[in-house]
């Protein structure tokens, strides 16, 4: 499946400006997933902090793409919970028993042209 098929459902739902950030990395997505879905899968859960400090990706990064993974049906949030590397307590996501492919939805509108920095 391509980047593009597997966010198009979220691409709609985007403002301009995320929308433009989603195209500059777009390539690279599905391999960041893989490298995120492999942490979980090999530490049989993991926290958006523990695959930060473990893969050197950065939080934003990992944030957005376990947003993504788990809209995808791809993986979920298990009941428990572990510190962070502050000390908070986070989210321990696992993989989804039911991992279901993202739902197909139309394409989002074309990007607007821009001119001296503002849309028209």
């Amino acid at each position: 499946m391509t980047a593009a098929v597997r966010y198009r459902h979220v691409l709609s739902r985007y403002r301009e400006t995320s929308r433009r950030a989603h195209a500059s990395i777009a390539e690279h997505l599905l391999e960041v997933d893989a490298v995120i879905v492999r942490q979980i899968e090999r530490a049989v859960g993991a926290t958006a902090d523990e695959i930060e400090h473990l893969t050197g990706l950065k939080h934003q990064t990992v944030s957005a793409q376990i947003r993504h993974l788990y809209e995808g049906g791809i993986v979920c949030a298990s009941q428990d919970r572990r510190p962070t590397r502050s000390g908070r307590p986070a989210t321990v996501w696992i993989l989804s028993n039911e991992a279901k492919p993202a739902p197909v939805v139309p394409a989002p509108p074309p990007i607007p042209p821009v001119a001296d920095g503002r849309l028209f």
